[in-house]
């Protein structure tokens, strides 16, 4: 009977051994928790190329602000020469499923609310990396961002 105790107290104790086991890719947190913040866009992996973007502040920048209520804004601008486009959209989202879903606020020029899908590659309390599939030209594009805030 001791026997069988001891074998039953051991099976317990390495199952929760292998239950607190560390999850690099959130950090300990939910999703909906971690991405709480300001994020920069770093980089952009384009699949169809097989290179890397990396943003240079003097030429563009694009950065994400996730409020804990569900809505939040993207702001960016792209410099060319001397012309400089710059944008600041207002955006609501929900993470579904390891899935990243944006609504973007209807406006002038759009008729409807565009709706962008993200898959959470990784998230965690630095980075956040994201993939979307292109419908125009059906090319996978990573996204690597930072918490800045």
């Amino acid at each position: 009977m001791k026997k069988l105790f001891y074998l039953a107290l051991c099976a317990i104790f390495c199952l929760g051994l292998t239950a607190c086991g560390n999850d690099d890719n959130n950090g300990g947190g939910s999703y909906e928790e971690l991405i709480v913040g300001k994020w920069s866009v770093v980089k952009i992996y384009d699949a169809e190329d097989g290179e890397w973007e990396t943003f240079n502040p003097a030429v563009a920048s694009e950065t994400l602000y996730f409020s804990p209520s569900g809505s939040g804004y993207t702001k960016g601008y792209e410099k060319d020469g001397d012309y400089v486009d710059s944008w600041e959209d207002l955006f609501e989202y929900e993470i579904t499923n390891n899935y990243l879903i944006l609504h973007y606020e209807q406006d002038d020029f759009y008729e409807e609310m565009d709706i962008e899908t993200f898959k959470i590659k990784k998230l965690n309390q630095k980075e956040l990396v994201l993939s979307v599939i292109e419908e125009e030209d059906d090319n996978e594009y990573v996204i690597y961002l930072k918490r800045i805030s």
